[in-house]
């Protein structure tokens, strides 16, 4: 895995930067529409506007040059076409069963500028609904503002993410902030909800949750929760 070198010393701002220089706060509103965006396009859209939109506003989509034209689907970097096709058929899947309920920005929990751009981390708590399944989260989003283009772009923080993506995508981040990865109301972690949703989907779609798909599933989401672990994050054991 290529990393981003940076001459650290020389080029990272302070943390404590000029008030003027930073953006976030007075921007709050462009961010929040980044999110919503996404998910009017989900419901109302077409695959074609979600990965223009995911083009624009994803940031590890700056690295791509770095992977061979790979693409990071939130967890790896996968094949381009591999990608598109896991997106095409989300995105068919969650069209008619997806509502946004609810969806608040709360004050940012570190905001500074770095070498490679603007960086703030605000929480976020959402209320969404797939079929009847109302679903309670709290997560960190990481918005990046280019200092030349002005252009933000982010990164919804589950806490699977490898340790050496996320040091190439955010240099010395960790020593800024702690960062909390995704949870839901009920205790769930980001590996918990993905394998609640496969008994949630699968049955809806004619995928009968037989011992093999079972088994299929835990073999996806197992390595998610490892991966927890090693992020320094603790399990509670919801499956």
């Amino acid at each position: 895995m290529k990393k981003l070198c940076f001459l650290l010393s020389a080029l990272t701002f302070s943390t404590l930067s000029f008030a003027q220089d930073l953006r976030c706060t007075q921007d709050y509103s462009k961010l929040e529409q980044q999110i919503q965006d996404e998910v009017k396009i989900i419901q109302t859209g077409t695959i074609e506007d979600l990965i223009k939109h995911y083009q624009a506003t994803d940031y590890a989509q700056v690295f791509r040059a770095q992977h061979g034209g790979q693409v990071f689907d939130g967890e790896d970097w996968i094949d381009e076409k591999a990608y598109l096709e896991n997106t095409e058929e989300s995105f068919h899947l969650l069209k008619d069963a997806y509502t946004s309920q609810h969806l608040q920005f709360h004050a940012a929990k570190a905001n500074f500028l770095a070498a490679y751009g603007e960086v703030c981390v605000i929480p976020i708590s959402a209320i969404d609904q797939i079929y009847q399944e109302k679903i309670y989260s709290q997560y960190d989003a990481i918005f990046v503002r280019d200092l030349k283009t002005n252009q933000w772009r982010n990164l919804v923080y589950s806490g699977v993410e490898l340790k050496a993506d996320m040091d190439e995508f955010f240099p010395q981040l960790s020593q800024k902030v702690k960062l909390a990865a995704f949870t839901t109301d009920d205790g769930q972690n980001y590996a918990d909800l993905s394998e609640k949703l496969a008994y949630l989907i699968f049955p809806k779609i004619g995928i009968a949750m037989t011992k093999d798909i079972v088994q299929g599933v835990k073999q996806e989401t197992d390595p998610l929760r490892q991966r927890l672990k090693e992020n320094g994050f603790n399990l509670k054991g919801y499956f």
